[in-house]
């Protein structure tokens, strides 16, 4: 075999692999919407509140007509206007699911997560435990990420989210599993993320 034979052989061989390793990488993980529905067998969303600045959403399942909230989603709108967004953003604002409107509109989600934790609920009349039919006291995972929608010619920061998770749907572990861990928060930033998941907007 000559050398440059070798050398061309060695080439593709790197070149197969570099395009299995992207493809790998490339892959985004399912949408909440999408995980819900294949866990479930159904998927739904309710929105609790909303104005231009802060949406509050129950991702749901239904379970015989019972919606169970399974995700808990605090979403804050980045302040930005981009145009070409624009109608996406009112269908947003109509009530639609966020992850897959983009998606359906061709556009790439990407998440970049700064906390994952857990917050206990202690209080079993608290509207989120019968929103999720738990009897308190129960560990909730909470995931918090800034929401970036991208395409060939731009990369937006849509969001910054904070979503609670039902226990029998996700973790702690499961979602640093599917995300990454992140760096310890502080006692008072640990606080801050309790009082916006359970105190704020509850009135």
């Amino acid at each position: 075999m000559t050398p440059r034979l070798r050398i061309n052989r060695l080439s593709i061989a790197l070149a197969f692999l570099a395009a299995a390793v992207s493809a790998c990488t490339a892959r985004p993980a399912l949408l909440n919407s999408e995980r819900i529905e294949q866990q479930f067998g159904s998927y739904g969303v309710t929105i609790l509140s909303q104005d231009s600045a802060v949406r509050r959403t129950s991702l749901y399942s239904d379970d015989s007509g019972h919606p169970i909230c399974r995700t808990y989603a605090i979403v804050q709108y980045a302040r930005s206007e981009y145009p070409e967004i624009h109608s996406i953003h009112s269908d947003v604002l109509a009530g639609a699911s966020i992850g897959s409107s983009f998606s359906e509109k061709g556009w790439s989600i990407r998440k970049e997560t700064t906390h994952i934790g857990s917050i206990e609920l202690k209080d079993p009349a608290h509207p989120l435990a019968s929103m999720m039919q738990l009897d308190a006291p129960a560990i909730l995972a909470t995931h918090v990420y800034d929401f970036h929608v991208v395409n060939a010619s731009a990369d937006i920061h849509y969001a910054t989210i904070v979503e609670t998770h039902h226990p029998q749907y996700l973790d702690a572990a499961q979602v640093i599993e599917i995300y990454g861990a992140t760096d310890e928060l502080t006692a008072a930033e640990k606080h801050g993320i309790y009082k916006l998941v359970l105190l704020d907007h509850w009135d």
